[in-house]
Formats: structure tokens, sequence, C-alpha cells
């Protein structure tokens, strides 16, 4: 906008006035300032006033009623300054400004526009910090959310919180629960709210989550433990990747006085023993023994290792050794290298697995080759020699290349194989990904006469895609093989297609399709007889509160074995799972008719089968009913069959943890029965777990089989039970008692010296009150607990006794910093900022710092110089300061050295130099 100008309206003086920006900008928090110009062409001083035109509720400042004199033919410059109020965002105020005379009379005038712009931002902030540690024997702690409107304008805000963990309670500042997990509110600019919480943690319920018996470790409740609260603010009204919005996580943090950072006290092979002895007091038992580790290197490399023998024979055998598996992996930032129990080439239809190595090398982050060889089964006496190069290659837009070439020569089969494979992957924009793949194999038959050669070709496509704004989505994948591919001398098909849909409400439709056809060779040479199957299932997808519901048809159709059979009907599937109660129910069925049509004189039939899995804590069971016929490979078997098949399984699987925590107990119980052979089956096997806090875990397993049958039928048409002869009334009865043990055991390997460079140490931390400042702990200094040490990435809190420790930690050097969760009204940790780690004990000492108060027992004081530590002591008593001088590379070796003089109290709050 262009600057009003304005001239004298009356005949004399004539004055003009105008303000220097004619528009402003007007922010939150600010006011406005302008400048008015006025210029006098007249030829006497003129004498006049200045008023304003404001908006509501808007101040002047400095003006007053205030009358100016302007010489003659000169010009004057006023300062502006306006107090606005009631700001409104993206708004414009017009503001005049007008000259009038002694008489009342307007003598000139001016006039500037002032925009407001909208500003929307606030500041989330969390008190006292957003890491809040618990205190020794503390389980709730108070923190706040603050929101300061930095804003304009009135502003909605939503707050909103999620919880990550389990086991924690948040409680508002009346102390109850927090059910409510948003909050809406309402600030003025430049105004602020609190939120007041306490979080709470308690310890898990013993029995109401299963424990990993493989990694159970009975002290771990003892162990650090983190809660997080994640805080989201943003503005109702607006949504998009542009709305404002600001987040704060806060991290709730229970810390122990030890931490063991590794188990062990050096540089070690971490191995996992797992020995077990399985059929104890039977006719045969069986031992297992197994090894099996991993670790990091000092060089980044990490190595994996495993091995594995089992023992059945009463006498010594050497195949138990042969016949045992091992695998050694090295896996570094340059490649990887793997010996033993090995595979490769699989992708390619022709895999090769056995005893032997493989290993890549990266020539760059984009570009590797590998190779192989393996030789299956062992390596002493193989009838299986693989050996290969592979190659994988990224290139622009995220297109990969892999290859293999390898060679397979089998001396059972009596024959070999070169082949050549790739795959190429790519994408025609991020909705749209393809790949395809070939394998072309050239196999010499030494079994036959003439030694012929066959060639054969693997084919594969796959393509995944997005539509109708990422609505449907669509998945194929097509895989042939030609008859003489590898050595299989039979064609393979296989077509598979996902297509979904999905519709509002976290709902969805698919439609699934899978067809399978390969040929089998018959006993005459040179023909094939080909099986197939098409199956088709179409399922709706609905998510509710209550679970996930599917309800589907199907119709598959199968020819197998030159018998024909469609089999049509219905689905239905369910499952649902709350984690914060620990409860899961899935049900599934699938049900309908079967049909032959090569075989009329069988009417159609129905078969269905259904399970259901309920889990409650850790107590977990499930039922699995089946009802006629599930597959069909010999027709006379279901011509002959006098009863139609039925089949229940029950089975109940309980997980029970001691008050002692030392001790597992898990129980399973089964039972099964079969109508055609009127067949019982019960088993109960349950599994008592022993830990020990120094890492052993035995285990005493003991089971009960029992099975019953008996031998009669029942026609399958006329119900009539036929019996051979009075010998098949009798049932026939198997039983048996098994009892195992096992030990498991993880402990390390040591590294000689000449091949680490790095050691573990402990390192045992004591904090204290330092009464005379010598950072050596006196009988009469007591200790402080609740002090948390930073010490690298590793934090420990000192307990009752002052005392904390930081167990096989590697040597060197780390930051270290100490911060007290108590107010400790001035005293302060006088420590290092690193700390070189070895075996020792560091002493934390805790001094007053000297703010405005005096203590009879004095007050330390310090500051760094270059070469020097000075300490300085007020003694309020003694009426003299005692300066402690002591350079620093003689800290721990040498006792200070004091100096006295006399300083008054008022010099020292002027830091002037007092000397000795």
């Amino acid at each position: 906008m262009a600057p009003v100008v304005s001239f004298s309206q009356t005949q004399g003086p004539t004055l003009t006035a105008s303000f220097t920006q004619p528009n402003v900008t007007l922010k939150a928090g600010e006011i406005v300032s302008n400048v008015l110009k006025i210029v006098s062409t007249a030829s006497e001083p003129v004498r006049f006033k200045v008023s304003l035109t404001l908006p509501g509720h808007w101040r002047v400042m400095s003006l007053d009623e205030k009358i100016f004199t302007m010489e003659a033919k000169d010009t004057m410059y006023i300062p502006i300054r306006i107090i606005p109020s009631n700001l409104k965002g993206n708004s414009q105020y017009f503001i005049s400004a007008v000259l009038r005379d002694s008489s009342a009379k307007q003598r000139a005038s001016a006039s500037f526009v002032t925009a407001s712009i909208k500003q929307i931002r606030w500041d989330l902030n969390i008190f006292p910090s957003s890491r809040i540690y618990f205190m020794n024997n503390q389980t709730s702690v108070p923190f706040a959310v603050n929101l300061f409107n930095e804003g304009n304008e009135n502003q909605d805000i939503v707050l909103t919180l999620s919880e990550t963990g389990k086991n924690s309670i948040l409680t508002d500042s009346t102390g109850l629960i927090v059910k409510k997990r948003f909050f809406n509110l309402n600030l003025d600019p430049f105004r602020d709210t609190t939120l007041h919480f306490n979080f709470s943690y308690f310890e898990g319920k013993r029995n109401f989550r299963r424990v990993d018996v493989e990694s159970h470790n009975p002290g771990r409740r003892y162990d650090e433990k983190k809660y997080s609260l994640y805080f989201h603010s943003q503005d109702p009204k607006l949504n998009g990747a542009t709305s404002f919005t600001r987040n704060k996580r806060i991290e709730f943090i229970r810390l122990n006085s030890v931490k063991k950072v590794s188990p062990y006290n050096g540089f070690v092979l971490p191995v996992i023993m797992d020995a077990n002895v399985y059929n104890v007091l039977s006719a045969q038992p069986v031992m297992n023994l197994v090894f099996r580790g991993s670790t990091l290197l000092e060089n980044g490399a990490s190595l994996v290792y495993f091995t594995q023998m089992n023992y059945s024979s009463y006498y010594y055998n050497p195949k138990a050794y042969q016949n045992s598996s091992f695998y050694l992996g090295y896996y570094h930032r340059w490649g990887n290298v793997q010996i033993g129990d090995v595979s490769a080439g699989s992708g390619f239809g022709i895999p090769a697995s056995g005893r032997g190595i493989t290993g890549e090398y990266h020539i760059t982050d984009k570009q590797t080759v590998g190779a192989y060889f393996t030789m299956s089964p062992r390596l002493i006496d193989p009838y299986r020699v693989s050996y290969g190069l592979t190659y994988r290659g990224i290139f622009a837009d995220k297109q990969v290349l892999t290859g293999t070439l390898g060679h397979t020569q089998d001396r059972i089969g009596n024959y070999s194989t070169d082949f050549l494979g790739a795959r190429y992957t790519f994408s025609v924009t991020r909705n749209h990904h393809f790949s395809v793949n070939a394998t072309e194999s050239h196999s010499t038959l030494r079994f036959l006469p003439g030694n012929p050669v066959h060639y054969g070709t693997l084919l594969g496509f796959s393509y995944s895609g997005l539509y109708l704004k990422e609505k449907l989505v669509p998945t194929v994948q097509v895989d042939y093989a030609s008859r003489y591919f590898s050595s299989t001398n039979a064609q393979r098909f296989n077509y598979s297609d996902r297509i979904s849909y999905m519709l509002p409400g976290k709902r969805s439709l698919s439609l699934q399709n899978n067809y399978i056809a390969y040929e089998m060779p018959t006993y005459v040479v040179g023909t094939y007889t080909v099986n197939r199957y098409f199956n088709n299932y179409l399922y709706y997808s609905l998510n509710t509160p209550m679970g996930r519901m599917m309800p589907g048809l199907f119709y598959n159709f199968a020819d197998q074995n030159n018998i024909r059979l469609h089999y049509r009907g219905v689905s239905f599937d369910y499952n649902t799972y709350n984690q914060e109660k620990n409860v899961r129910f899935s049900f599934s069925t699938r049900g309908g008719y079967n049909y032959l049509p090569d075989y009329p004189q069988v009417p159609e039939f129905f078969s269905m089968s259904a399970y259901s899995l309920m889990q409650y804590h850790t107590i977990t069971g499930s039922v699995r009913y089946t009802y006629g016929y599930q597959n069909i490979y010999d027709i006379n078997t279901l011509l002959q069959q006098r009863i139609y098949p039925q089949m229940l399984y029950l089975s109940l699987q309980h997980q029970y943890l001691f008050p002692d925590p030392r001790f597992v107990l898990e129980s399973n119980v089964s039972y099964s029965y079969q109508n055609y052979n009127y067949g019982h089956s019960f088993g109960l096997f349950p599994d008592l777990y022993f830990y020990t806090f120094s890492g052993w875990r035995f285990k005493v397993s003991v089971g009960y089989n029992f099975n019953t049958s008996m031998p009669n039928r029942t026609d399958l048409y006329s119900g009539n039970i036929t019996t051979a002869n009075e010998q098949d009334n009798k049932p026939v009865v198997n039983q048996g008692v098994f009892v195992g043990f096992g030990v498991r055991k993880e402990f390390g390997i040591p590294i000689p010296k000449k091949y680490r460079k790095k050691t573990n140490s402990t390192v045992s931390f004591v904090a204290f009150i330092d009464l005379n400042g010598n950072r050596i702990m006196d009988k009469e200094e007591i200790p402080l607990e609740n002090i948390v040490i930073h010490v690298g990435d590793h934090e420990l809190l000192t307990d009752e006794n002052g005392q904390a420790k930081l167990v096989n930690i590697p040597s060197g050097g780390y930051p270290m910093s100490v911060v007290s969760l108590t107010d400790l009204q001035g005293w302060f940790p006088l420590v290092d900022d690193s700390l070189q780690v070895s075996n020792k004990t560091v002493y934390l000492p805790l001094v007053l710092l000297f703010l405005t108060k005096f203590t009879n027992d004095g007050f330390p004081f310090l500051f760094h110089d270059v070469e020097w530590c000075v300490y300085v002591f007020y003694s309020l008593t003694k009426r003299h300061i005692v300066v402690v001088l002591r350079e620093e590379q003689h800290v721990r070796d040498n006792a200070p050295k004091k100096q006295s003089f006399t300083c008054s109290r008022a010099s020292w709050y002027k830091k002037e130099s007092c000397l000795y």
C-alpha cells in the first residue's frame, strides 16, 4: 500500500505528513512501531497536536496531548509506538494520524496499515526432564507436561499419549488412574498450562506370561529396566504433513548398583553347551550334544559357530563324529566366509548343500562376488560334489542382478550337471515390482548307454503392484522347469496369484489361486503320469474390536494318481488376542462335499476339519477334529473302508514359574482318538528346569505314553460291525515311560593375549560427602546413595552404602559424569569428566559449592588452571581462607600443600586476588 500523504486544508502555513513505513507487519508480543514525517513549507513556526485513530483497546505511547512546534521550512520526525491488543491472525488494521492546530482545525493527516499474520506455534516441555530415574526402593515418580502457546491467537491443542512397555501405571495429580489417552486443551496467546502425573511401575505378575526357557535368567528382575511414554500434540483442525506438531518422549529408568557389561572377565569366544539324554531306562538311550555361539570381534566382524553330535551306540563308532554337523561363519564389512555344513545356489533350481566352504567378497557396496565348494553328506567318502561362482550387483533405481555358474556331480545317481542361472529384479515406479529368472542346465547321464546329454530350462516370473490409490494389490508367481532340467527327469509347473482389494473400515476382499502340475515317471520307461492341483480360495477379512473374522469359499481340484477329485465348500477363520490380558483365541474350520467324477458308484461325501487354540496367560489348549477323508491316495482304500473316519486330538500345555524363579515347570498333556480302529492315545510329558545364578540350567524330563486300539471295523454303508475272529476283540495296548536329563551352560573360551587388544575390567565406585576435600573417603564421611554414574553408554545407581560396580567392561577411556537424584543443597560432585577403566575403586567425592552461605565446617570451591588445581576452603570459625595448590598430574599421588592467609569476605565477593 502506498503511503497516504495529506496537505493542509487551510490558507496559511502549509504542512505535509506521511509515515516512513506504509505497511508494518505485526508479530505476536511486539509493539507497532513507525515514524511520522512532517514537512513545513511555511515561513513562520507552526504549533500542532497529533491524534491517532486506533482499533479498540489499542494504546499509544508517549504522545499524551503533546504540543509540537515546527520552525519555518523545517522537517520533523515523530516516533509512533502503539501497544496492540486482541490481535486476530491474518488481519489488517488501518491506523491514521491527524495534525490539528490550536483552533482544532486539521492541518494534515497520514495513515499506514499494519497486518497481523496468524502464527500457530507452541512448545511442549517435560519436567523435570525427559529422562527420569527411579531412586532406590522407589516405584513411583512425579512428572509434569507443560504446553506454552507461542502463537498470536487462542489455540486449540489435542495432547495424546501412548505407552511402550508393560507393567506400568499412569495416574493424575489426584491419584486416579489415567484411562483417557488424550486431552483437549485451549490456550490464550503467551499462556501455558501444566498437567501433573505420576508414573509407577510394578514387577510383572508371575505366571502371567511365559518365560523363554532358553534365555531365562532368574536374576534378570534386578536388571536395568526402561519404560517410555510418548506425548504428541497437534491442532485438531489441521492435518497433514504441513500441520504444526510437537512431540516428546519420556524415559523412566530403573537402575541397579551392579551392571555386568559382559558375562566374562576377558575377551573370549562365548559358547553355549546344551547336552540332553533321552530314553533313559529304555532299550535305546540317545544323547544329543550341541555347542553353539556367536561373538563380535574387535575389528567389527562377527563370528558364528555351531556343532552338534548324536550318540546312540553302546560301543565306539566313528560315524558319530563323521555324521556330526558343524558350522563356522565369519562376517565382515568386506564379505563373509562360511565353513562346515553350508548351502549355496538356492533360488536357481539346483541347490548345493553339504560339508564345504562358501564365501562372498564385496568389491564395492553394490558389487559382490562369491564362490562355494561342498561335498555331501561329508568330506570323507562323499556321494555328491558341488562347486560354483556367484554374483550380485545393485544398479540404478534399485535394480538387482544375481547370477550363478556351477557344477554338480552325483556318484550315486551317476550323473553330472553344469548350470548357469540369473535373476533380474527391478521396479517400474514405486508401485510395480518385477522379478525374472532363468537357469539353463547341461546334464550328462552316465547311467544310460552312450552317456546321453540332456539340456533343461528353469524359468520364473513374479510381480507385485498397487492400483486404485493402493487399494488393489495383486501378486503373481510363475515357475516352470522342463523335463530334463537338472536330473529330475520330469516337468514341473507352478502358478500362484493373490488379488486383494482394501475396503473402508479395515476390511478386505481377497482371491487366492494356486495351480501345480508335475510329472511322475511310471514303470514303463518313457511314460509319465501327471498330477495336478488347482486350489481357489475367496475370502473376506474384517477387523473388529472383538477380533479378525475371515469367512470364505473354496473350490479345489486334484488329479493325483489318476484319481480326479472336486472339493468345494465354505471356510471360516477367527482370531483375537488381548496383549494386555495375554489372552488369545483362534478358530478355523473348513468343510464341503467331495465329488469323484470317474467313480459314479461313490456318492458325494462330506468332509470337514476344525481347529481351535485357546491361551490364557501361561496355559495353552488346542482342539483338532476331522470328519471324513482329508486326502485320497488310493481309490481302493476309499471303497474298502468300513468306517467313516473321524479323529479328535486334544492338547494342553502349561508353564509354571515357582516363587523361587530358579525353578520352571513345563507340562504337556495330549489325548487323541480315531474311530476307525477305536484307538486311544494319552501322553503326559512334564519338564522341570532348574537355573542357577551362575548360568547353569538343569532339566529333568519324565514322560508317560499309553496307546490302545481295536481291530474292529464298521461297514461304511450298512454300519454293521464285523469281526474276523474272537482274538480281534482283544484290544492292543502299548505303554511306556520315558526319562531324560539335560544340562545347559554358557561359558567362554579365552583368547590368547597376543591375539587380543583389549581386556575387561571391573570398576567399583564409592560416592560420599567429602567434608575435608581430600577426595578420599575418611571414616567420619558418610556415603551417598541415589547417585547416577554415567560411564560411556552405561549407567549405575549407588546403593544405600554409596557403592556401585561396573563388571567386565572393556578397558579403555570413557566419558564420565555424576548426577544426584536428590537435592544435596549445594553439594556437588568433584570428579573428572573422563575415566580410564581398569580394575580399581573410584571415589566420587561431593563437596559444598560456595554460594552465599558460610558454614562452621568450611566449604570447598574448585577452579582449574592449565597446570594447577586450586582448592579454596573458607572457615567461618577461623576467619581465614585455606588455599590448597596441587599439580594436576600429581593429584592421586601427592598430598596437598596448604598455605594460610587472611582475606576479607568483601574482597572475595568482588573476586579480588588474595595473595599469600
